[in-house]
């Protein structure tokens, strides 16, 4: 995704303990919203993938969204 690569920083490796946890809080954050009535947007998926890479971070994740619905 063009958005993705545009803006994604080089960071430092995280470790595979903490790959774990962001997945485990995506999957937690998508159950709930699941609940809720709420679905993501696969087209998104390159976002939350980078989230869990450790190539962005959580407050990176909204903005990146705006930018893929182009919200300002």
């Amino acid at each position: 995704m063009d958005d993705i690569a545009a803006g994604t920083n080089t960071k430092a490796r995280i470790s595979a303990e903490e790959v774990a946890r962001r997945k485990e809080a995506l999957r937690h954050a998508q159950a709930n919203n699941r609940i809720e009535g709420i679905y993501r947007d696969p087209a998104t998926d390159p976002i939350f993938e980078a989230f869990e890479r450790g190539e962005i971070d959580a407050t990176d994740i909204v903005p990146r969204l705006k930018i893929h619905y182009g919200i300002r």
